[in-house]
């Protein structure tokens, strides 16, 4: 009889051991869940808070170079000026560097033009940028007459006028053979296009150049 009486205390208790641990496991598991979905709200509305500021940034950015498009066809000088504020502003983006390397080149400052184009140039390697920057950079050195340079730069370029301008300054340095190289290989390229009937001004004025320079030897 004390046995069963021991037995009966001992399941008891055991009951009530796992009753308490059953109660504490799901108020905990609840309180988690609380805490769970709380910081989810906060991780997105922080997300969403700071999408919210990027797509604002961006449209800050568009709309100074929108101002800068505008300003640049009308006043290369104040294009400068208004650049300059936007560098000192947002260090980070070089496209505000770049409208100033164009308002200075279109001032003929050739030398202070390629300086800037030179700095941002590795901030564009290897994107699609990049070739846009060489050709400044070339088109910066032809006009300082630097042709080797300019050169180099074009044929890093590998855009649709680079045979020509390459060509174009083999010309200026009297090395007609090299130019009629590279005349010949942009008039191969656009007589084998599909619609090579719009450039049949460019075909025939390619022709006549490369002739003039035949008879120049």
């Amino acid at each position: 009889m004390k046995f069963k009486v021991i037995k009966i205390i001992a399941l008891v208790f055991i009951l009530f051991a796992v009753i308490n641990f059953t109660g504490m496991f799901f108020l905990n598991l609840k309180i988690f869940n609380k805490e769970l979905k709380t910081s989810l709200k906060k991780n997105t509305y922080y997300s969403k808070s700071k999408h919210y500021d990027e797509e604002r940034y961006h449209k800050k950015i568009d709309v100074y170079t929108y101002k800068l498009d505008s300003l640049l066809e009308i006043n290369p000088v104040q294009t400068e000026l208004f650049a300059d504020k936007l560098i000192k502003k947002y260090k980070n983006e070089s496209i505000f560097k770049k409208y100033k390397a164009i308002a200075l080149f279109d001032q003929k400052r050739y030398e202070e033009a390629l300086l800037i184009f030179k700095n941002i140039h590795i901030v564009y390697l290897g994107s699609i940028e990049a070739n846009d920057n060489h050709r400044d950079i070339a088109i910066c050195f032809e006009n300082l007459k630097e042709y080797d340079s300019a050169i180099f730069y074009y044929k890093k370029a590998t855009l649709d006028d680079s045979f020509f301008r390459i060509a174009n300054c083999f010309e200026f340095k009297k090395e007609n053979d090299s130019a009629i190289y590279y005349y010949s290989a942009l008039l191969k390229e656009l007589e084998s296009r599909e619609n090579k009937i719009f450039q049949i001004k460019n075909i025939d004025f390619l022709k006549q150049k490369i002739a003039t320079l035949r008879s120049k030897k």
